[in-house]
């Protein structure tokens, strides 16, 4: 009978353990901002960032603070279009950001907390096609000079993407880690042939 328990104990256990939530779902103190629901890299604070602050500090590599004027580059900036005599290519626009998280899907609970301190500052510089510059319904987008509506081709401005490495804060280790992304940079002509 002692036997019977026994294992009724561990069956309980392992069942107890295996139903338990798994490690993104926790509650981090985070409250992320409802513009960044879902969007991938987020620009506002979110609420409870700042608690996190002391934390992430504590965590920072040395090395990485040593110099760090040097490295950190320009601060957030208004958005810039490229020149006007350049957008028979593709206008594009430039913005140079502050991301504090990184929230991929609107129903994923796993949040990267991105590395912004007073310490340590990480400014991306994200470069997009200006679709407000765009006419949208032509088949001709970019390379108008080249008449390729005649070959029955259409050309289309795209966003083109680069990986950009980030320093992230990992709360469930305490520790800092490099984690790389998906960075909108540049904003390119495709052209293919009209369907």
């Amino acid at each position: 009978m002692a036997w019977l328990k026994s294992s009724f104990f561990v069956a309980t256990v392992v069942l107890a353990v295996c139903g338990a939530s798994p490690i993104e779902d926790r509650n981090l103190p985070l409250k992320v901002p409802t513009p960044c629901k879902g969007r991938g890299f987020c620009t506002i604070e979110p609420e409870g960032y700042a608690a996190l602050v002391e934390k992430i500090n504590k965590a920072m590599p040395q090395f990485l603070l040593q110099e760090y004027d040097d490295r950190n580059g320009p601060e957030s900036a208004a958005p810039e279009y490229s020149p006007e005599n350049d957008w028979h290519n593709c206008p594009s626009v430039t913005t140079t950001e502050s991301i504090y998280l990184y929230n991929k899907g609107e129903n994923s609970t796993k949040i990267d907390i991105i590395v912004q301190t007073e310490l340590f500052r990480q400014y991306i510089k994200v470069v997009s096609c200006a679709h407000d510059k765009i006419d949208a319904d032509s088949d001709e987008q970019c390379f108008k000079d080249l008449g390729i509506s005649a070959f029955n081709m259409r050309s289309q401005c795209v966003t083109t993407n680069a990986r950009r490495t980030l320093y992230v804060y990992d709360d469930d280790r305490g520790k800092i880690i490099q984690k790389s992304y998906e960075v909108p940079a540049c904003c390119s002509c495709k052209v293919q042939n009209k369907v």
